[in-house]
């Protein structure tokens, strides 16, 4: 589905490659601009055309800015294991590592010079959040980073032309990750009109998200959601005369990115310009045409080796085949002699903590919707205990209800049909895996309880219970 507004759209056919791609994460300079797809950087002129890929990487790419020269381009990417700031020509070449943080990285801007990257990092912050990030820079020739005495933020933007305005952005992720946010981390925007250090946070009482605060012409621009919509508006630098600029009525504006003459956009999978020179109004934004070729890489099937993906396993109680789960999905499988099983809806539901009862079924947790009667189903937020026969069946024999709250460690009697449940609500529960029958065992006002296990004859269960904070001990439980 495309935006319902009225944008002026260029039609290039013979551009037209293999589909059309998600282009997200602009940059701009000179006419010349870079975007994200598949991971990966593009590049295409302003007025549109066919799309040239820059990078071939093995891992993910971001936050792509030009400096100010058009010269270089900054990224973050995990060629090399976590994010890290990196450095190519703009025309293409080989990445350069500037960093080795291990922590979220993303680059924010340039210094006027074009001799520094300026990036956030939560490398020091206690947290790992990106809102508790910090703004650093790195010379583009290597060598230690500088923290800029700025606080925390997400965001930094400095006004040019000899203009000494500083904006800052804090908890400033994309409004569109959780739409129409009024929390108390929604985005704040600080300002520094005469780089003093005296920053005036704008717009307390405006009851939405703004994000991206940027300069462009003396005015400060933003993408906020307070009319429903995430768009950009502008302001002076006090705040004042606030402007709606774009008029996006179905998705969220994203990531807009200027060089000081022209102003670039994503919306909804497409990049999107906004002619300066006209008044506002929806007639200004237009859609760059790209001519998009990939293989689609991403999109392709792909196979796994199963054993590198197992998540829990458990041996049958005859010690002739083995119930496992990998990738979501549960399966048995005989030791010695035939083929793996899948047991239970063969895509879309996922499987978790199989077990296998005295007499030879299989059970499990799902998230399918219940399936008795064919009618009764649960809520999607809620799981099921599932219990299979020694067949392999898209749908159990049985299914029954769990307790509140996520379960935690299962443990199954060797001689009962009956299972032991730890949850997240630090409660013990027996459940009947004939009957669905649930009896609450005990309960913690500490920490969740742990490793349950029945005796051998399965008439006791033991298990770990906090005391204190500190102080935990064994109980066991007479059946």
């Amino acid at each position: 589905m495309k935006s319902k507004t009225k944008f002026s759209k260029k039609l290039l056919p013979s551009l037209n490659g293999t589909g059309q791609g998600y282009f997200t994460q602009p940059t701009i300079s000179n006419k010349q601009i870079i975007f994200v797809c598949e991971n990966d950087l593009w590049q295409v002129p302003l007025e549109g055309g066919r799309a040239q890929r820059l990078t071939s990487s093995r891992s993910e790419t971001h936050s792509p800015v030009y400096s100010p020269n058009g010269q270089w381009i900054a990224c973050c990417t995990m060629e090399e294991g976590e994010h890290d700031v990196y450095l190519m020509e703009s025309s293409g070449g080989p990445l350069q590592r500037l960093t080795w943080l291990n922590s979220v990285t993303h680059i924010v801007g340039w210094s006027h010079d074009g001799q520094y990257i300026w990036f956030r990092s939560t490398h020091q912050a206690v947290h790992s959040r990106g809102s508790d990030a910090w703004i650093f820079r790195v010379s583009i020739n290597g060598g230690p980073i500088e923290r800029l005495p700025y606080g925390p933020a997400m965001t930094v933007d400095l006004q040019v032309n000899g203009k000494k305005g500083v904006v800052l952005g804090r908890n400033t992720l994309s409004n569109s990750r959780w739409k129409r946010y009024r929390g108390g981390m929604a985005g704040e925007i600080w300002v520094d009109k005469n780089n003093s250090g005296d920053f005036k946070r704008l717009f307390r009482d405006l009851q939405g998200n703004p994000v991206s605060p940027f300069w462009l012409r003396e005015r400060l621009w933003f993408v906020s959601d307070h009319d429903g919509i995430g768009n950009l508006f502008s302001c002076t630098p006090e705040g004042g005369r606030l402007r709606q600029e774009t008029f996006q009525k179905e998705y969220y504006v994203r990531f807009p990115a200027t060089d000081g003459k022209a102003l670039i956009y994503h919306v909804g999978g497409e990049l999107l310009t906004l002619d300066l020179e006209e008044k506002s109004g929806p007639e200004r934004e237009t859609l760059i045409p790209i001519g998009w070729h990939s293989t689609k890489t991403r999109l392709q099937r792909r196979f796994f080796y199963g054993d590198e993906y197992w998540e829990e396993t458990m041996i049958h109680p005859q010690g002739h085949e083995v119930a496992l789960t990998a990738r979501g999905k549960l399966f048995s499988m005989p030791f010695w002699e035939q083929a793996v099983r899948q047991h239970g809806i063969r895509d879309g539901v996922r499987y978790r903590m199989p077990c296998w009862l005295p007499n030879g079924k299989l059970a499990a947790i799902s998230d399918a919707p219940l399936k008795k009667n064919k009618t009764k189903k649960l809520s999607a937020m809620e799981e099921q205990l599932d219990v299979f026969g020694s067949t392999p069946t898209e749908f159990p024999d049985c299914s029954h209800r769990l307790p509140p709250g996520r379960m935690q460690e299962i443990a199954v009697s060797p001689r009962f049909q009956h299972l032991a449940l730890t949850t997240s609500r630090m409660e013990l529960f027996l459940i009947n895996a004939e009957t669905g029958r649930i009896s609450k065992l005990d309960d913690s006002k500490i920490r969740e309880i742990s490793d349950p296990v029945f005796s051998p004859d399965g008439r006791w269960l033991a298990y770990t219970k906090h005391l204190s904070l500190e102080l935990t001990a064994i109980f066991l439980l007479d059946l």
